[in-house]
C-alpha cells in the first residue's frame, strides 16, 4: 500500500472514530430529563442565574460554573455580602414551586441544631424560610462564566471541528491522489 492511501484510510478511520463519539456521548447525555436537569458532565455543571437574590455578587441572567459535590464534602458557613466565593452553593427542592424540581443558589449563613442549614440570597433581607438538608446541597459555586458554553457542548463543538477538518484533509489528500493517478494501486 502508499503512504497516502494508509494516510486517507487513518483520516477517514479518526472521522468514523469521531463521528460515533459525538453520537454515542449525546445519546448517552440526552437520556436523562434535560428539563430542571444540572447536567454535571465530568463534575462540572454550567446554569443560568435567572434571578437578582445573589447581587451584587452574581448578577441575573450570568451564567455561572457549579462544582459537583458528595455528602462528604464539607459545607462551610459563610456571612452575606462576603464578596467571596466560598459558601455558595446550589440546593435543589423538589417541591418548592408545584412539586417541580427548582435549583437555587445561595449562600449558606448557618447551621441549626438539627444539622440542617441554613441559606439566604445576598440581595435578600431575610434567610430562606426553610432549612436545607445536607443531601439537598448538590454543588459548589466555583466562578462566574464569560460565556454559556457546557462540557458537553464544547466537547461535541470541538468534535465537530476535528471531524470536519479531518474530513477536509481526506478529501484534499483524495484530491491529491487522483490527480497523481494513483488512485487505482491500493
Amino acid at each position: 500500500m502508499k503512504k497516502n492511501a494508509i494516510l486517507m484510510y487513518t483520516l477517514d478511520f479518526l472521522i468514523i472514530l469521531s463521528l460515533s463519539f459525538v453520537i454515542l456521548y449525546n445519546i448517552v447525555c440526552n437520556t436523562k430529563n434535560k428539563i430542571n436537569e444540572m447536567d454535571f458532565t465530568f463534575h462540572f455543571a454550567t446554569t443560568k442565574v435567572i434571578s437578582d437574590s445573589m447581587e451584587p455578587f452574581i448578577d441575573t441572567n450570568e451564567y455561572v460554573l457549579i462544582k459537583k459535590i458528595t455528602t462528604e464534602d464539607e459545607i462551610y458557613i459563610s456571612t452575606k455580602n462576603s464578596n467571596k466565593s466560598e459558601g455558595v452553593y446550589v440546593y435543589v427542592d423538589e417541591n418548592l414551586f408545584e412539586n417541580k424540581r427548582t435549583y437555587i443558589i445561595h449562600r449558606c449563613v448557618g447551621i441549626t441544631e438539627n444539622g440542617e442549614y441554613i441559606f439566604q440570597g445576598d440581595n435578600n433581607e431575610d434567610v430562606d424560610p426553610w432549612y436545607v438538608k445536607r443531601e439537598m446541597i448538590i454543588g459548589e459555586f466555583v466562578k462566574v462564566q464569560k460565556t454559556s458554553i457546557s462540557v458537553q457542548e464544547f466537547i461535541t463543538i470541538t468534535t465537530v471541528f476535528l471531524c470536519s477538518i479531518f474530513t477536509l484533509c481526506s478529501i484534499l489528500l483524495n484530491v491529491y491522489t487522483n490527480k497523481k493517478g494513483n488512485s487505482n494501486d491500493i
